[in-house]
């Protein structure tokens, strides 16, 4: 073992401890049978609308500075 860690070692280190934890709750979700479909439900009224206009501005300011 190393007697010194540098900064970048010890996070790098603390990361894959933490992305093994996160990775090991996924694979136990994954495991488990569900009975969850990704089949589209039927609404619960009736749509209105005919057509959908969809904006995406990219590269606008940030809330930060709104």
């Amino acid at each position: 073992m190393k007697p010194f860690l540098s900064r970048r070692q010890a996070l790098q280190e603390a990361a894959l401890g933490f992305g093994g934890l996160a990775l090991s709750s996924l694979v136990a979700l994954g495991a488990e049978p569900t009975s969850y479909t990704l089949r589209p439900k039927r609404p619960h009224f009736p749509a209105k609308a005919k057509n959908v206009i969809f904006l995406y501005v990219g590269g606008g300011p940030s809330t930060i500075d709104m």
